[in-house]
């Protein structure tokens, strides 16, 4: 667990199969450009039992989300809209996020995996209805 603190960045070019996931998540086509092309940026901290991981990019408003793993969390997305997550660790550099996102099409539900390999962090995001799965390679700061 001690392995996802600290900054993680990812630049344009880092995620694949993006524009099919946006889709599957009925992302708008101007939204999908913007992030297509974005620098991503978490954080992670602990303190006690409570992480946060501070969420940004340099198309959208900084997020922080604070929570225990294993208790869902339930708060708003970068776009106002509802928010559900529950996050669990399955070893020091494996965490798995199960997540309900809201947006203008409704409720979507994904599975997010964030395994640390060396200085990489890799995040395998799978949108559940559709099975669509893309991925986005952070690097730590």
């Amino acid at each position: 667990m001690a392995q996802f603190i600290g900054t993680w960045q990812a630049g344009k070019g880092s995620m694949s199969n993006f524009e099919a996931f946006g889709k599957a998540m009925g992302l708008p086509a101007e939204i999908l450009k913007k992030f297509e092309n974005a620098t991503w940026t978490a954080t992670f901290t602990k303190d006690g039992d409570t992480w946060s991981v501070e969420y940004g990019s340099d198309v959208s408003p900084k997020r922080t989300y604070s929570y225990q793993e294993g208790t869902e969390l339930v708060t708003t997305n970068m776009f106002g809209k509802g928010l559900k997550l529950t996050a669990t660790f399955e070893s020091d550099t494996k965490m798995t996020v199960m997540e309900q996102t809201e947006n203008e099409n409704g409720w979507k539900s994904l599975k997010v995996i964030r395994e640390i390999k060396g200085d990489k962090m890799i995040a395998t995001v799978q949108e559940l209805e559709s099975g669509v799965t893309m991925t986005q390679e952070f690097t730590r700061c």
